[in-house]
């Protein structure tokens, strides 16, 4: 299968993400294999944030995770409970493991996070903490 890169401002990703849910809503059954299309995006989506740190780039994929693009990685707190605040579905815990396994293995490439792992994380904090175990 041939890969295409496609580039989007940040305002145009966001109004893409929010069109998907809109199509999701109208029409439960459309599906990327198992996926719904905006969690797909967001499983796909490469931000170019590479000289962020560890944490920082954990909490932007949990708020992207989330619909939220505008927020400021930097001033979420750690303390933030993640399925009263962020994540709600059990597909979006499977993103966030995804994600986060994606994440260690660019500082650590035997490094790993599981599902069990991911949902086992209840902050914000927690995430952190455990990309950061990770990497070390």
């Amino acid at each position: 299968m041939a890969k295409h890169r496609i580039s989007l401002k940040p305002g145009d990703f966001k109004k893409l993400h929010a069109k998907l849910k809109k199509l999701e809503v109208a029409d439960p059954s459309l599906k990327i294999g198992n996926t719904l299309p905006s969690n797909f995006l967001i499983a796909n989506a490469v931000a170019d944030d590479q000289t962020d740190t560890p944490e920082i780039r954990t909490k932007r994929i949990i708020l992207h995770i989330a619909g939220n693009f505008t927020t400021k990685p930097e001033t979420m707190g750690d303390e933030i409970d993640l399925t009263i605040n962020l994540l709600y579905r059990s597909d979006e815990y499977t993103l966030l493991q995804m994600r986060l396994d994606a994440l260690v293995k660019e500082f650590k490439a035997s490094a790993s996070i599981s599902s069990s792992e991911a949902t086992g994380c209840s902050t914000v904090g927690d995430c952190t903490a455990l990309v950061d175990e990770k990497i070390k």
